[in-house]
């Protein structure tokens, strides 16, 4: 079982969805969250860079830590600390 702490960097992947998915829509996407709360029963709040918020099991499968890459190339991507002070 993986152990996350509060404000840390994940990445949520999902095969795309919905009435517009096209063939080529066929690899998954990913979107870059940070950890702003952990809730009883196995829970996570995630925020986005935007400040959309979303709760999801600990133990999902689309969840994971980000790749070295992902941490460096796309750090633009994740939420920073600036945002929490803003209230974004």
């Amino acid at each position: 079982m993986q152990s996350f702490k509060t404000g840390e960097k994940v990445v949520l992947v999902g095969a795309p969805s919905g009435a517009t998915s096209t063939p080529r829509a066929s690899a998954p996407g990913a979107s870059y969250w940070v950890i702003e709360q952990i809730l009883d029963g196995g829970r996570l709040l995630l925020r986005t860079h935007q400040g959309g918020m979303r709760v999801v099991p600990e133990r999902s499968a689309q969840l994971r830590r980000p790749f070295w890459w992902e941490t460096l190339l796309l750090a633009g991507r994740f939420p920073t600390r600036h945002h929490e002070r803003v209230g974004v």
